[in-house]
């Protein structure tokens, strides 16, 4: 990324539109500053930026279950991002992995927009630590989210299906 300076507001009501290409994929932080200094700042919110580019030859992905929420394993650019948004082809085979993190119950469910299973693609609840838990998952339009019902408030990432990864436009 660039100096942060380059993406500063200068006036009440401006705003700024960053695309994943111009700055990566990963998790942001919006910062602000009341002063010239770090100690007259604070983080008001972090975004997500996802390249769909990214995501063109990846057909295993990995997730690491903390209670405060899913963490990327793999593949590399979702490596340590927060309930990263996964972005798939629409027909494309998956296999979709949860280790644990925490030793905590956990399991690994697909949701649709209304919050319901999707294809019986749910995983065992377990505390087990050195569990592996693997689902084989066909993209459809339908799914929308990946969650752990014991904890689907702070542990639930978006899905986004697309067409198809075209980027000749």
């Amino acid at each position: 990324m660039d100096e942060p300076a380059e993406y500063q507001f200068d006036a009440v009501g401006d705003s700024l539109t960053l695309e994943a290409s111009e700055v990566g994929s990963g998790q942001f932080s919006v910062v602000a500053r009341y002063a010239d200094d770090e100690d007259h700042a604070a983080v008001i919110t972090t975004v997500t930026l996802t390249d769909p580019a990214a995501w063109a030859d990846v057909t295993e992905i990995t997730l690491e279950a903390q209670t405060a929420g899913w963490v990327g394993v793999e593949p590399a650019h979702i490596e340590g991002v927060e309930n990263p948004e996964l972005v798939l082809e629409a027909g494309r085979e998956y296999t979709i992995a949860r280790e644990d993190g925490d030793g905590l119950v956990h399991d690994l469910r697909l949701w649709d927009e209304n919050d319901e299973l999707v294809d019986d693609y749910a995983t065992e609840l377990t505390e087990e630590t050195d569990v592996r838990q693997e689902l084989s998952v066909t993209a459809t339009e339908e799914l929308a989210a990946y969650v752990c019902a014991p904890h689907e408030m702070t542990m639930r990432g978006e899905i986004d299906v697309v067409d198809e990864f075209d980027f000749d436009d």
